[in-house]
C-alpha cells in the first residue's frame, strides 16, 4: 500500500514540474519553410521596394497572384515552386492596393514611372499583358484607391481644375463599356483609402485622408482645427447619404483616417493616424 501511495505521489510530483516548467519553456510550432523566391531583380530600380501587399489565389490552378509594393506584378505557381510570369513597371503609391480578378483578368493600378497619370488596368492572367485600361485625373500618388465588384468599379479621382480640399470625385464605371456611369464630386480631397462595399445598406464609405485648417479669428494664438470627413454614397446614384466629420485642434495626425474602413453588423469602424477608434451607424 506504502509502495503505491510513494509511487502516486512520485507521478503527481513529476507532472506537476513538468507542467510548470512548460510555462517557461516556448512551444516551437512545427514550422518548416516550404520555398521562397525573391520578387526583386537586375530589372527593378533599387529605389523601389516590391514586398507584397495584396494577393488573389486561383484553387482551381493552384496560381498565387501578387501585388508588390510601388512595381511589381507577379503569377506564381506555388505547388511547382515556379515565377510564371512578373512584370516590375505597375508602380503605384505605398499607401494602398487593390487587386480584383473580374472574367478572367486582374485589376490594379498602373503608371509609368515619371509620368503623371494613373491608370486603372485590367492585365492577362496568363502572362501580364495589359487587356484593359482606364485613365484618371488624379495624380499618380493616388495609389490603389478603388473597389470593384461584379462589373463596377469605384474609382478615387481629382479634378485638377478644381480649388484643392474640395477637388475629390468618386467614380462608377463599367468595366465591360468604360462608361462611368455616375460621378460625386466636390468632395475633400479623397486621396488614397480604398473605398468599401456595403450591400446590405446599398453604400459605398470612403473617408478623406486630407485635411484643411480652420483658424480661429478670434483666438490667433490657438492651434487650427484640422478637419476630415467621412462619407457614405449610395451605389446606385452617387448621392451622398450622410458624412461624419472629424476635427481636433491642432494635431493633424488625430483626424487624418489612416485604416480601411471595416462593416460589421449595422456599423462601420475606422481609426486615424493619432491611434483614434471610430463607429458610426
Amino acid at each position: 500500500m506504502k509502495k503505491r501511495l510513494l509511487i502516486l505521489i512520485i507521478a503527481i510530483i513529476t507532472i506537476t514540474t513538468t507542467s510548470c516548467f512548460s510555462l517557461f519553456i516556448p512551444n516551437t510550432a512545427p514550422v518548416k519553410l516550404y520555398w521562397r523566391t525573391f520578387l526583386r531583380d537586375n530589372t527593378i530600380p533599387l529605389a523601389l521596394t516590391v514586398y507584397p501587399v495584396a494577393y488573389l489565389y486561383d484553387e482551381d490552378e493552384k496560381i498565387l497572384y501578387i501585388r508588390g509594393r510601388d512595381d511589381v506584378l507577379a503569377a506564381i505557381d506555388i505547388w511547382n515552386k515556379k515565377i510564371l510570369w512578373k512584370k516590375t513597371e505597375f508602380y503605384a503609391d505605398p499607401f494602398g492596393f487593390a487587386l480584383y480578378e473580374y472574367n478572367g483578368l486582374l485589376y490594379t493600378m498602373y503608371y509609368e514611372l515619371f509620368r503623371e497619370k494613373p491608370y486603372i488596368v485590367g492585365v492577362d492572367r496568363k502572362n501580364g499583358e495589359i487587356k484593359w485600361r482606364y485613365k484618371l485625373e488624379a495624380d499618380s500618388g493616388i495609389g490603389d484607391a478603388f473597389a470593384m465588384e461584379d462589373n463596377y468599379i469605384y474609382a478615387i479621382d481629382f479634378d485638377p481644375k478644381k480649388e484643392f480640399k474640395k477637388r475629390g470625385i468618386l467614380k462608377k464605371i463599367d468595366i465591360n463599356t468604360g462608361e462611368v456611369i455616375w460621378e460625386t464630386r466636390d468632395l475633400i480631397d479623397i486621396g488614397t483609402l480604398i473605398p468599401v462595399i456595403d450591400n446590405e445598406y446599398n453604400l459605398i464609405y470612403v473617408g478623406s485622408l486630407e485635411y484643411s485648417f480652420h483658424e480661429d479669428n478670434e483666438k490667433p494664438d490657438t492651434p487650427p482645427i484640422v478637419h476630415s470627413e467621412f462619407y457614405a454614397i449610395d451605389k446606385d446614384t452617387g448621392k451622398i447619404r450622410w458624412t461624419y466629420v472629424l476635427e481636433y485642434r491642432g494635431r493633424v495626425r488625430e483626424a487624418t483616417l489612416a485604416s480601411k474602413p471595416i462593416i460589421y453588423g449595422d456599423s462601420v469602424y475606422f481609426i486615424t493616424a493619432g491611434a483614434h477608434f471610430f463607429r458610426v451607424k
